[in-house]
């Protein structure tokens, strides 16, 4: 207590006891709301024909034995967990014992981490796959959420069905399986090290020249539902060479698609870590001049790299094709691999090319929302690190997307 402050008695207060045991009493069934996402996936798996989970319990009333868990609802925690970002069999079970949905789906039960990772291993036995070509990576009930409007369940065919082959003949790559294998965590040891690593942050580097990126107001955004976007979308196979976008679209573009990646390796999610550089080489953008640009996320900002019309080395650049040299600006995902694979050990390349996939998605929905175009291509790799060089020293290209404005066929 301080004594410049004396004081005439001594306070009455109430202190914090953590060594306490105490009792209560929980209402399972209003741990969560009503409309809860928990209980719509519960209601959706239930109306799913599961006889084939069923038929593989081996305990049963007849016959005695432990009893199994209701495959019902390791499936719809799986489900939910998927939905809420989380691929880990020992975080669902963390979450069991104290996230309200979890624990109204278990009905306050705990379930062991080492079952839900045997059932997901078991989906791949039920589905009849070779894990040396496929695996499953989720489960998602598609559905309506009306109990009227769902229809009947169906009888679920026999499994084991012969793979009809992509070819007449098969070509394995020894390498692949090799890498495939080299990359995979086995246990739960990997898996700490594999999370517990600081994330790749942005690259320091000297800044140049910086021309910040506009927020279109929300006014001015388009209006589409997701559903008329995704129908629209495609690939665009010639862009109008005489056409541009503004600075306002690019804007856009690059805002919605660098917002995060909710992925474990990616944390803290809402930061800057991104293992994808984004590089530009503008040819048709108003209010920016044509050039070279690097994408400063963190500061929202567009950092000139070199001034200059490169259509001509975008055409190079895209295996000598007209659609990176036609667009009105080619976006490259250039990552600096060598930080990532100690970073993330041999697993830093299906990270890598994970997170690109998903930018590279994102990129493609933001263009056509704006009724612009969009399509993705390959390159001559070393060349584009020469092209972006000094600044893109060490790294690695890994994508191409070229944006622009298709090119309307005349009618016939």
């Amino acid at each position: 207590m301080s004594q410049e402050n004396p004081i005439s008695k001594q306070p009455l207060m109430r202190h914090v006891n953590r060594q306490q045991m105490s009792w209560r009493a929980v209402d399972v069934e209003h741990l969560i709301s009503e409309d809860h996402l928990a209980r719509a996936i519960w209601t959706l798996v239930g109306r799913l024909n599961l006889s084939a989970f069923y038929q593989a319990i081996e305990s049963s009333t007849e016959e005695g034995g432990r009893p199994a868990i209701d495959p019902q609802l390791l499936i719809s925690l799986w489900v939910y967990a998927y939905s809420q970002g989380i691929g880990s069999a020992r975080e669902v079970a963390r979450r069991c014992a104290y996230d309200p949905a979890f624990q109204w789906l278990t009905g306050w039960e705990e379930v062991n981490y080492h079952t839900l990772a045997d059932f997901r291993a078991e989906v791949n036995r039920l589905l009849d796959l070779d894990t040396r070509r496929e695996v499953s990576l989720c489960l998602v009930p598609i559905g309506r959420t009306s109990e009227s409007s769902l229809p009947a369940s169906r009888e679920v065919p026999t499994l084991g069905l012969e793979t009809i082959p992509l070819s007449e003949r098969e070509v394995e790559y020894p390498a692949m399986l090799a890498i495939h294998d080299e990359s995979s965590l086995e246990s739960v040891e990997e898996v700490n090290l594999w999370r517990g690593k600081p994330p790749i942050l942005p690259s320091s580097v000297l800044p140049g020249e910086a021309v910040r990126l506009p927020h279109q107001p929300e006014e001015d955004q388009p209006k589409d539902t997701i559903e008329k976007v995704i129908l629209r979308r495609g690939f665009t196979r010639t862009f109008d060479k005489a056409a541009s976008i503004t600075l306002a679209q690019l804007s856009t573009i690059l805002d919605y698609a660098t917002r995060g990646l909710p992925a474990d390796f990616l944390e803290p999610l809402g930061g800057h870590a991104q293992l994808n550089d984004l590089y530009l080489i503008v040819h048709s953008v108003q209010g920016l001049k044509p050039g070279a640009y690097f994408v400063r996320r963190e500061l929202n900002t567009l950092e000139a790299l070199k001034e200059g019309e490169f259509r001509a080395e975008a055409h190079h650049l895209g295996l000598e094709q007209e659609l990176p040299a036609d667009a009105c600006v080619d976006i490259f995902f250039l990552a600096d691999l060598k930080r990532i694979l100690e970073r993330y050990g041999n697993r830093g390349y299906r990270a890598v090319q994970l997170e690109a996939g998903a930018i590279g998605g994102k990129i493609y929905l933001a263009a056509y929302t704006q009724h612009l175009g969009a399509t993705g291509l390959t390159f001559f790799d070393d060349d584009v690190i020469k092209f972006f060089s000094p600044h893109a020293k060490d790294k690695s290209a890994i994508f191409l997307l070229a944006i622009g404005k298709p090119l309307k066929r005349k009618q016939q």
